[in-house]
Parts: C-alpha cells; structure tokens; sequence
C-alpha cells in the first residue's frame, strides 16, 4: 500500500526491520497453513446422514467465506513484510546517497507504509468484532437452539416403555448394543442418522487453527515491541498503530475459527442426539415385532381367528406410535436446525466485517479490490468489490437501527450488498448518509439514504424525498429509499409525492436523489423517476 504524504523522518536500524519484516513473512506462511486447513474442512452429508444431509450446505458455505478471509489476512502479512523490505531499501538508499550510511542520522522518506491522514475512530478495532464473538459462541453453549424434544424424548420413552415391557426393552437395548458394534450394521446407522466422531473431528480441527490463529497473533503483537525498539518517528507510530489493529483482526478471524468449532460440535451434538434416538426406535420397533409374534400367533389360534381385527388394531396403534414419536424427532430436528442456522448467520456477517476491514487496510494486494475514500466523507470507500461481493448487510463501524435494517434487508433480498456508513459526529451540521448500496460486483457504490414514513400522504412522501437530498447533496449525490409498508403507502400517493419533490426543487435550487426507491404498502418496489 502506497501513500505519499511527503517527507516522513523515521530514525530506526534498517536492520530492525529487515529481521522485522522476516519475521512478519513467517507469520505469513503460517497463516496460510491456517488457510489451506480450512479449505479442507467442508462436510459432506456422509457425516450428518441423510436425516441432517442439510447441515453442510448451511455450513459450508461460511466455511468459503472464513477459507477467503483468511487467504486475504496472509496476504496481508505478505504486503506488511514486502512494504517494511521497501522501506528498508528506501532507508539505505538515502543514507548512500548521503554518505552517511550507518551514522544514525534520520533520512527523510517518502515512506509507503504510512497511511493518509484520517482520524482514528474511522478505523472499527478488532477488539468490539471478537466480543460480539464471544458472545455469539456463548448464545450457541447455552443450548437453547436445541429442541426439547430432543433432549427429553429419548429418556421420556425409554422410562415408560421399560415400565411397560421391560423384558422387549432388555432385547431392545441389546439390539442397538449390535448395531452400534457390527460394522455393516454400523456404517448403515452412519448413513442415515450420521456419524458423530468425524464431525467431532471437524470441529477439533478448527479449535487446532484457533489456536494456532491466536498464537500468531499474538506473536505479531510483541514481535513488533520487541524487534523494532529503536524505530522512532510518524512513520513507526503509523506502523504500530496499524499493527495493533492487523493483530486484532487476526485475533477476530481466531474467534470465527472458534465460534465455527462450537457450531459444528453443536451440529455434532445434535447428530449424536438424533441417531441414538433413531437408533433406538429402530431397535424397539423390530423387537416388539419380534416379541409380540408369537403371541399374536397364539391369540390368532386359540380364538379361531376372531381375535384377528383386535391383533391388526393392536398392530396399528404400535406403528403409529413410532410414527408419531418418528415425526415429532424429525419437526424438533428442523426447529433446531433453523435456529442453529440463525446464528450460523450471524457468524457470517462477522467474517464479511473482518474481510471489508482487511480490504480497507490492504486493498489492492492478492487480489482484494482497492477501495478509494470518498472526497467528502471519512467513513465512505468506494469501489467494487469484485469476487467479494455478495448480497448482506456489512456493519463495520456502526449498526443499523430497526427502521433502516428493515430497509436493508429488504434490498438484500433483492441482491444488494448494503453497507451502513458510520456517521460523522465530531463536525457540526455535518450531513451523514446512512448507507452504500452496491448492485453487483462492478458497481463501486451509491450513497443512499434510508427514510420510513409516518404517514401515507404524499406530503410525507415529498418532505422525505427533499430531506434525503439535503443529505446526500454535500457529498455529489445519491439515492433514497422511502418504507411505506407500515403506513400502507399507495402507488398514487408515492407518484404525487415524487412530482410535487421533483417541481419544488428546481424553484428553491435543492437537491433530489438520482433515484427514487418507494416500498409501497404492499411490499412491492416502485422506482422512480420511470426510466
């Protein structure tokens, strides 16, 4: 990353940074070996069975995007260490030229580590992403995702029928005793309920990069107290400062190792809960068949065949209580599921937030797209971003309240990647967009304003419109989008508010947003002007 801010006066070892720089490209590679493990650890339905064959494809496609995060985070490191050997070269460049290499003496640099002038709270540290990590991998811990079905229907049943028929039990758990220790018995077992050693595997293999993520960042940290004692100027305090926020980004991308390890050994759980439960019914079932034959047989004889409609009713009431007992696992399996797929969710847009601050800090390296700041706004960076680019909501520096992550939501069912804009509060009547809409990879942005109506009138229609543009026009323009769903906005009253908007602001020489985006009140998208 380059930027040219004039001479900058560093006095610092060259061959600090070098070793420096060395030590940064060993952190590098072992950040790939973290990157190359998670590409190996996507699921198949071979080790959730056909019962929860939905679990990888939740799964696995957060797994894509922690596999991406991190190739962009060792690239990261590469930048940093080739960008300290430049300085290096710059450093010995100037004092040759001198004739003063060696001497001390500090050399002024144009210096390609050190970063435009921007204010500090422009940057979101690490530091609030990994707790909000804690506390989605405490919510996943607490359990409550997990139907209570299937946490106390296996122990419910098994008591009452033991109490019932506590020889046939004894045969039961004998049997499920067998098909948990005969291989072909097993393996059959492991293709329909799944196998919960190999997703406890998984899960182990990404608490192991956990760890090995935590370790180096760590290890950067002090790497960069202890190997750069004599660098002294902006250009250090730039390097450290940024430093500091790189480690706390690597330690984030640990916790999403972490929060991942917890969800598959949850999901792992869930798998064990649903094959012993599986198990078991199968094994009562065949069993009491098995049990009660002879018996039927017996009644079926000694009455001549009259007790036949009472065995085929007694036949009946027994399938259809497994039946029940089958349906209400499989209704409790997708209750859990569902939820467990909420936070699975929330942990994607979490990785979304540390890739878009890896890419604000080194884009344009190892393919991540470069993003340009904006000319009036600190906390706006355009460009597009390419194969990152994915329909959600990206809240790095602030959140969205409920009125505009409605909004946003909505657009990302449409396919739009909706970034919310952290405001600018330190500058009075600073005017604050709410959000950057982009389209499609290419598209580099849009500045857009968020507005929902308290009332389905036109002129409510008309004075969002205006305000939006009073917002957007120090910063050369943008879009508005205007919620009508809760006031039950019609397309009428939409269109009479437009024009009446779009006649005033030439008369008093005020700005109208490009477009014109109206939910109405029946959830449909009116865009205007009509094109």
């Amino acid at each position: 990353m380059t930027a040219d801010l004039g001479p900058q006066t560093l006095s610092v070892s060259p061959e600090e940074i070098a070793t420096h720089a060395e030590t940064v490209d060993a952190f590098a590679g072992r950040s790939e070996v973290c990157a190359a493990t998670v590409r190996q650890l996507r699921l198949d339905t071979g080790a959730y069975g056909q019962l929860c064959g939905f679990v990888p494809a939740v799964l696995n496609g957060i797994t894509s995007t922690i596999e991406s995060t991190s190739i962009d985070a060792s690239g990261s490191l590469r930048e940093t260490a080739d960008g300290l050997r430049r300085l290096v070269s710059q450093f010995t460049a100037a004092d040759e030229a001198a004739g003063r290499l060696g001497s001390g003496a500090s050399t002024p640099l144009d210096n390609p580590l050190i970063a435009p002038r921007i204010d500090s709270t422009t940057w979101f540290s690490g530091v609030g992403v990994y707790e909000t990590f804690d506390l989605l991998i405490a919510s996943i811990c607490s359990g409550t995702w997990i139907d209570v079905t299937l946490a106390g229907v296996g122990t419910a049943v098994e008591v009452v029928a033991w109490g019932l028929d506590p020889i046939g039990m004894a045969f039961a758990a004998g049997l499920g005793w067998v098909v948990e220790h005969v291989s072909f018995l097993s393996e059959a077992m492991d293709w329909l309920a799944g196998d919960p050693d190999q997703v406890n595997a998984h899960a182990q293999t990404w608490a192991n990069a956990a760890a090995e993520q935590f370790a180096l960042a760590e290890e950067y940290r002090r790497s960069v107290e202890t190997q750069l004692p004599s660098w002294t100027g902006e250009a250090a305090d730039t390097y450290r400062r940024r430093a500091a926020e790189t480690a706390d980004l690597l330690t984030a991308l640990g916790k999403s190792y972490e929060t991942m390890s917890t969800i598959v050994a949850s999901a792992g759980t869930l798998v064990a809960i649903v094959r012993t439960l599986v198990r078991d019914l199968i094994a009562q079932c065949i069993v009491t068949l098995i049990y009660r034959k002879s018996k039927w047989a017996a009644e079926a004889a000694a009455s001549l065949g009259f007790a036949t409609p009472y065995i085929a009713a007694e036949v009946s009431t027994l399938v259809a209580r497994f039946s029940n007992q089958i349906m209400r696992l499989l209704h409790a399996l997708v209750g859990s599921l569902n939820r467990l797929a909420t936070h699975a969710r929330q942990l994607d847009e979490l990785i979304t937030t540390i890739q878009d601050l890896l890419r604000r800090r080194w884009g344009g390296h190892g393919g991540l797209p470069q993003l340009q700041p904006s000319a009036t706004h600190p906390n706006v960076y355009f460009g597009p971003l390419g194969k990152d680019f994915k329909p959600a909501i990206v809240e790095v520096a602030r959140e969205f309240d409920q009125k505009e992550r409605a909004i946003a939501n909505y657009f990302v069912d449409l396919g739009v990647n909706v970034e919310a804009i952290k405001p600018v509060d330190s500058i009075d009547y600073f005017k604050n967009p709410d959000a950057l809409f982009r389209w499609s990879p290419d598209d580099s942005g849009r500045l857009t304003e968020l507005k929902t109506l308290n009332s389905g009138s036109n002129e409510a229609v008309r004075k969002n419109i205006l305000r939006a543009g009073e917002q957007l026009d120090d910063h050369g323009g943008g879009d508005v989008v205007i919620d009508g769903r809760k006031v039950g906005l019609t397309e009428a009253e939409a269109r009479r508010g437009y024009a009446r908007a779009a006649g005033q602001a030439p008369l008093h020489q005020q700005y109208i947003p490009e477009k014109v985006y109206i939910i109405l009140g029946d959830g449909t998208l009116l865009v205007l002007p009509d094109r």
